[in-house]
């Protein structure tokens, strides 16, 4: 199932991992990285039942603990403020010292999904067709040499049967040569970040192209389920070749996110749903459990979500981003989304326009995690009243209603009393938008941007557009896909 190098690897890190009698630290906790301000948590491995006593260079305080009978350890240190200094951590079980050098304390975020999420800032069409680089990435490079941003990069793997307690991959400063071969939309965002908040940015990127949101999820929280078992037996590793391992379910957890589980990051986000939308009608539910695991792996049930509603394309269904929607819907406060209507491609699945989404992620980022008083989101359907022959509609974040372009609205369909959808017209009565169409007297339902590759152009003043929404939402059924 895992290609053969990199199954060698892992085999031989896990090893010495669990059975050396030295100090030994998993690749996350090493030269260069970046820790969360306040508390992180740190662990390792050493001669079963040892003392470990854990020095940060800027405390005089230690921390102790005791090596598990396996030579298992974990703390939780206090990190203090954030701090661009580089320090240092010893670890000894007074035989032996480890130190990790040139450490940073700042924002630690979790950047995960599947080829949007990878698709890097430069051009990889050498090796990858679909890897095509960000459309300015020229431009983007003149301004990624950013020492107190730093990058780790899980590298791919996969277990179909259970979590392993390592990765591999390692802690680079953000630099043209880092940033050419890291996620672009991290990428973007991170730097958005480092920008406003002055502090050093930690971006731990685990994303694998054409991965369905099933292997991401603990497959242990999904066992019994019907969902699990439709997929286990779609992607069974009996089944499955090594090409298409990754879509084993769990795999993905249990390689790539099982052994970082205990590092502490202060939000995650997230870019996937392409891969899921032939059974959209489960990926709201499926993404509800993948938020609440993680967030239970962090022992933080309201660690910051954020992800991006994936962009319009020609055969993407439109109740794939209904069901982001929802989500969010659920728990606003720290699920954020972000829409990405206006730069989709129609005829290319990975939109070079990476800076959009990742600006859109750091705003909502700053004012909901960070408390800044921004505007994070476009006008979100709220409540529509019928008056005669016109809908009147609503918003959330709706502050100067306008077209982005300056022409008449587009994207809205009116439902009538057959069931029947027409081509409707809409104009905004300040913070409403009034819609009607010809041949419609007794309104029912309201559509706005609602098919694969929308056209929409309804903002708010901060340029954010509305997010796509139909009135008449009912319960999503497969054959509807």
């Amino acid at each position: 199932m895992m290609r053969p190098a990199a199954l060698i690897y892992l085999l031989a890190i896990a090893a010495t991992f669990q059975m050396s009698a030295k100090v030994t630290l998993p690749p996350i906790i090493s030269d260069g990285m970046l820790l969360s301000a306040e508390k992180a948590s740190l662990w390792g491995s050493a001669k079963p039942s040892s003392q470990v006593v854990i020095k940060p260079s800027w405390t005089d305080k230690v921390t102790k603990t005791t090596a598990g009978s396996d030579g298992s350890w974990n703390v939780e240190i206090s990190t203090g403020p954030q701090s661009s200094s580089p320090s240092s951590i010893s670890f000894t079980d007074g035989e032996e010292t480890v130190t990790v050098s040139d450490v940073l304390v700042g924002e630690v975020w979790l950047c995960s999904g599947q080829s949007n999420m990878v698709f890097p800032v430069g051009d990889h069409t050498s090796t990858l067709s679909w890897q095509t680089g960000m459309e300015d990435a020229d431009l983007q490079l003149q301004d990624a040499l950013y020492p107190e941003i730093r990058l780790f990069m899980v590298d791919y793997a996969i277990s179909p049967d259970k979590p392993i307690e390592t990765c591999s991959g390692k802690w680079v400063k953000c630099t043209p040569e880092t940033a050419f071969n890291f996620s672009a939309v991290s990428f973007i965002f991170g730097r958005t970040l480092h920008r406003a908040l002055g502090c050093p940015v930690g971006l731990i990127q685990s994303a694998v192209g054409a991965t369905s949101i099933e292997s991401w999820i603990n497959p242990d929280l999904f066992k019994g389920n019907k969902i699990y078992d439709y997929a286990l037996k779609r992607w069974s590793p009996e089944r499955v070749n090594e090409k298409n391992a990754h879509r084993i379910p769990g795999g993905l957890y249990n390689a790539m996110i099982y052994p970082i589980k205990r590092y502490t990051v202060d939000g995650i986000i997230w870019y996937q749903g392409e891969g899921n939308a032939i059974n959209a009608e489960t990926y709201e539910e499926m993404l509800t459990t993948m938020i609440e695991s993680w967030r239970s792996d962090r022992n933080n049930l309201t660690l910051p979500f954020g992800m991006v509603q994936i962009a319009p394309f020609h055969n993407r269904s439109p109740y794939v981003r209904e069901a982001q929607f929802n989500v969010m819907k659920r728990d606003p406060e720290t699920i954020g989304m972000v829409v990405t209507t206006d730069v989709g491609d129609s005829l290319d699945i990975h939109p070079r326009n990476k800076t959009v989404p990742g600006m859109r992620l750091a705003r909502w980022a700053l004012a909901k995690v960070y408390g800044r008083n921004i505007e994070y989101s476009g006008p979100v359907f709220k409540n529509m009243t019928i008056d005669g022959d016109s809908a009147v509609l609503t918003f959330d974040h709706c502050d100067g209603l306008r077209s982005s372009d300056g022409s008449r609205l587009t994207g809205f369909m009116m439902q009538d009393r057959s069931g029947s959808y027409h081509v409707a017209d809409a104009r905004i009565d300040g913070d409403h938008v009034v819609v009607k169409a010809a041949g419609v007297s007794q309104p029912v339902n309201v559509r706005y941007g609602f098919e694969n590759f929308p056209r929409v152009n309804l903002v708010n003043r901060s340029g954010l557009p509305a997010t796509p929404f139909r009135t008449d939402q009912i319960a999503k059924v497969a054959g509807k896909m």
